[in-house]
């Protein structure tokens, strides 16, 4: 029968809320292995459906793990700037030396000269 052209994708479960499904529909058509499939959807999934928050929708589930993954981001950006600081500091201090030394050798350099 023509109706039945793709037989590997199993028809929409009732049981699944809509959504779970939407984000499920991508990965449908092939067929299912061991493997978590590496779909960004699908891991959210896996994790949504593995998390102890079930009293969110995945739709919010997915909302908040991104704010989660924003407010990290945030964090590392933010400590990345103090260590850029402290090793601005550090090359400063470096620089200082540096000048310390070549003002000694000229001095010496221009005693050198008289």
């Amino acid at each position: 029968s023509p109706s039945s052209s793709s037989p590997s994708s199993p028809s929409p479960s009732s049981a699944l809320p809509q959504e779970v499904f939407l984000a499920l529909s991508p990965q449908l058509s092939i067929p299912s292995t061991n493997s978590t499939p590496p779909s960004l959807a699908s891991s959210a999934l896996f994790s949504y459906l593995t998390s102890p928050s079930p009293h969110l929708s995945f739709s919010e589930y997915l909302e908040v793990t991104k704010r989660k993954k924003t407010a990290r981001r945030k964090k590392e950006r933010e400590r990345e700037k103090e260590r850029e600081k402290e090793r601005e500091k550090e090359r400063e201090k470096e620089r200082e030396k540096e000048r310390e030394r070549r003002g000694e050798g000229l001095r010496e350099g221009e005693e050198r000269e008289r």
